[in-house]
């Protein structure tokens, strides 16, 4: 929980997480036997379902009204192809961990939730209709290019902690969380250059020049608590969030000109002078524990909104 809550925090992907989950609220219908649901008379017109059974589903038995459909922690037997109807569009498995295959995730899914999932994956099991894919705290297996489908445009890490090629990330992502447990450099073309949203790993203890951040990214949650430098920065970036980590000392033109809103970490707590944030800044939110003294020019006359979390 405490994992999936520092993604949350992240305002742009808490955004993407919303649009998709939003689809399990509607009239959602929980079941927690097969034959509870088999023998509810109007199972014939429910398109969100939810289902917290340990018993192993069979071909024939979901209705192809389902349109979201969730199982519970307590469902992990594997899948067989043609059990899940070709009309789920959101699978969320719960507790689910056991391997995939091709075919066993219909084409119609378009949005994966792998909550508890930490088994190999090959070329071909997540189907190329997965637009948004989340794995949660249990995933942390190696990837290969192709595992993860071209189609896929969110991606969203938990617990992942593996090293990173080029092509194992594709091309097609644009919203980007490695999740609170990345702990490796990125090399150049490791992180495609269609990624627009990033958010880097709260425990990443390694330094910002082995991390190559695209210049398509625009929104950044930076986490690494080591000293910045002018470019660590891409200057394509206009909101820059800084995750609880860190708490590094500012000097001018580490963040660029290209900055709209800066919001600080809650451990943030280091003095600023005039300089250090950019006159491009509109926004400004500081952290928990900021209790620094500002003068006059500490905060340049370009901020119009300032926030203090506390």
């Amino acid at each position: 929980d405490k994992l999936f809550f520092s993604v949350w925090r992240n305002v742009f992907l808490r955004n993407e997480i919303s649009n998709h989950l939003e689809l399990f609220i509607n009239e959602n219908h929980t079941f927690d036997s097969i034959e509870e649901y088999t023998t509810h008379p109007k199972k014939f017109y429910f398109t969100s379902v939810t289902l917290n059974i340990t018993e192993k589903l069979n071909r024939n038995v979901l209705s192809n009204s389902i349109e979201s459909l969730t199982f519970g922690d307590g469902f992990n037997h594997e899948i067989e192809e043609g059990s899940l109807p070709a009309s789920i569009r959101v699978l969320s498995l719960g507790g689910f961990d056991k391997p995939l295959k091709p075919g066993d995730i219909p084409l119609s899914v378009k949005s994966l939730l792998l909550n508890g999932f930490n088994q190999p994956l090959k070329e071909g099991d997540i189907p190329s209709s997965v637009e948004f894919l989340y794995f949660g705290n249990g995933f942390n297996c190696t990837l290969t290019p192709g595992v993860i489908p071209s189609s896929v445009q969110v991606l969203i890490f938990l617990n992942f902690n593996q090293p990173l090629e080029v092509g194992d990330i594709p091309s097609s992502v644009k919203a980007l969380s490695l999740g609170s447990s990345f702990n490796h450099p990125l090399g150049e073309g490791v992180l495609p250059s269609s990624i627009k949203t990033l958010a880097l790993s709260e425990v990443m203890q390694v330094t910002p020049e082995s991390i190559v951040i695209p210049p398509s990214v625009t929104a950044l949650t930076y986490s690494i608590n080591s000293e910045l430098n002018a470019g660590n920065i891409p200057p394509t970036v206009n909101i820059l969030e800084f995750g609880n980590s860190f708490n590094q000392p500012l000097k001018q033109g580490d963040i660029p000109s290209s900055v709209e809103e800066i919001i600080f970490g809650d451990n943030f707590n280091q003095p600023l002078k005039q300089g250090d944030i950019p006159t491009s800044v509109r926004t400004l939110t500081f952290g928990y524990f900021f209790s620094q003294t500002l003068k006059s020019g500490d905060i340049p006359a370009s901020v119009e909104i300032i926030q203090f979390v506390n």
